[in-house]
């Protein structure tokens, strides 16, 4: 179990590689600080805890014929995960609840057909929370963070009379510190019949595409001092080689979105009654302003250390 010294470490660590790149901007930890931190919080903490239960059994979904039973047995389904993290099917243990979560969305979306959420005003929010995700770069960052570090409540807020977006992520390590990395970009309904990286045709005009403007590190809660101590922004290079990254709205409710990506990785999302969560906190035009001024344009790479230019990146996603 690693101690607050060792997780005061790492996290001294990230910070160094992100104050060693160029583009950080903000107030730097002195040693006095990092001395009085490892003092101060003299316990362990515990590494993260994956979902453990008695094993599930294979779900028979043929009595599940109504969309609201679905969508209701889908939502119960999913655990809870530590610090309000996504639960994956890297941090679930039971590969069986793992899949019985995949058919049960998959049945949700065969039952409900649903057609033109692409256009739909329900998609606007600012409190949609990630609660499972099968894409790599979730299972990284939810399963694969050095000890002590923990991935906490990640939103989605989506503005769709703005078109933008953003992926909130805090990255929690302890009572110590909060780093969140925000990703923001901008959004535009798909065009009838295009298709995406797995050949799906978008033919139900659910097909929202997605355009990554800006990555943002933020260390912005130093022992519970909120501040903006640390930001860096990079701009993704947009391969053009690549098909258009685009999100299938597959299911929407007043409550839940269910997303395919455009690898076919599947989201799914609740909408909380939290007033506290902001919108996308700027425009990607304003992100661009920033990272031109101090960013840097990388190859982010998706969820792969080795895929990607950034040390950031390449920190968070590496294999331990």
């Amino acid at each position: 179990m690693p101690t607050a010294s060792s997780v005061l470490t790492a996290t001294l660590f990230l910070f160094n590689v992100l104050i060693g790149c160029h583009g950080w901007t903000g107030s730097v930890l002195s040693r006095r600080q990092a001395f009085l931190a490892s003092v101060s919080t003299g316990g362990a903490f515990l590494s993260l805890v994956t979902a453990d239960s008695s094993p599930a059994l294979a779900m028979d979904t043929s009595s599940v014929d109504t969309v609201q039973s679905s969508s209701r047995l889908l939502i119960s389904t999913i655990p809870s995960m530590p610090y309000g993290a996504p639960a994956t099917n890297s941090t679930i243990v039971d590969a069986t609840l793992v899949e019985n979560i995949e058919t049960l969305a998959s049945h949700l979306e065969r039952l409900a057909q649903q057609r033109d959420n692409a256009i739909s005003p329900l998609l606007t929010g600012n409190a949609w929370r990630l609660v499972y995700s099968n894409a790599p770069e979730i299972g990284s960052l939810a399963d694969n963070l050095p000890p002590g570090f923990h991935l906490g409540k990640t939103y989605q807020p989506i503005d769709t009379a703005q078109g933008t977006f953003e992926n909130r992520s805090p990255i929690l390590v302890g009572n110590l510190a909060k780093i969140v990395i925000s990703v923001v970009g901008d959004v535009q309904v798909a065009g009838p019949g295009t298709v995406n990286a797995v050949q799906v045709v978008n033919d139900r005009n659910n097909r929202v595409n997605v355009y990554f403007r800006g990555i943002t590190f933020t260390l912005d809660e130093v022992f519970g001092i909120q501040k903006t101590w640390l930001s860096k922004t990079l701009i993704p290079n947009a391969d053009k080689s690549r098909a258009q990254p685009a999100n299938d709205v597959t299911y929407l409710d007043d409550k839940m979105r269910i997303i395919r990506g455009g690898d076919g990785s599947l989201f799914v999302f609740v909408l909380e009654n939290d007033a506290n969560v902001a919108p996308p906190t700027r425009s990607s035009t304003q992100t661009e302003a920033i990272a031109q001024k101090d960013g840097q344009t990388v190859d982010v790479g998706i969820g792969v250390a080795e895929k990607s230019q950034s040390p950031e990146l390449q920190f968070l996603f590496q294999s331990r």
